[in-house]
């Protein structure tokens, strides 16, 4: 079974639910941050990544920054949420948002000064960032809503790279 090495929980999550959808048998393993990578690189084929962390991981791996596709791990471009977000669609994702219980909140949310006038795409990226819990729980509600023929390029790539 491979072990793939990801940034945070919600990362995890994610993974982990893909990959059974999948039916690809892998580990996760949460670091608690980029700056962990190293700990658990040793056991690991692969893993996900922010993009700005590439640097980081890439020292933690003994590799130069662009071969760390080559070595088995792939970058987000925001983080892994806002790649999931984007795949799912802003109207799927208030459609779960209200199967949750959670639509009437994200619009208060929305009527804020600071948000009012962002684009819907950032606004749910401030909103699953900001409740305790709440970036965990929507990447298992994402990555089970996901269209698997439309996977993120860093997901795909990864699930490419251990096996699906």
């Amino acid at each position: 079974m491979a072990t793939i090495v990801v940034e945070g929980e919600s990362d995890k999550v994610a993974v982990e639910v893909i990959a059974a959808r999948l039916g690809v048998e892998v580990t996760v393993v949460a670091a608690g941050g980029v700056t962990n990578f190293g700990r658990h690189l040793g056991e690991a084929v692969g893993g996900l990544y922010d993009r700005p962390a590439a640097r980081q991981v890439a020292g933690a791996k003994g590799v130069a920054a662009c071969d760390l596709e080559e070595v088995g791990f792939f970058a987000s471009e925001g983080d892994l949420e806002d790649e999931l977000l984007r795949a799912v669609g802003v109207e799927a994702v208030l459609e779960i948002m209200e199967s949750e219980g959670d639509l009437r909140r994200f619009q208060t949310m929305q009527q804020q000064p600071e948000w009012r006038d962002k684009p819907v795409h950032k606004q749910l990226c401030r909103w699953l960032g900001s409740g305790a819990g709440r970036k965990v729980r929507y990447a298992r509600l994402l990555a089970e809503r996901l269209d698997l023929s439309e996977l993120p390029y860093p997901l795909a790539r990864l699930m490419g790279h251990v096996g699906a």
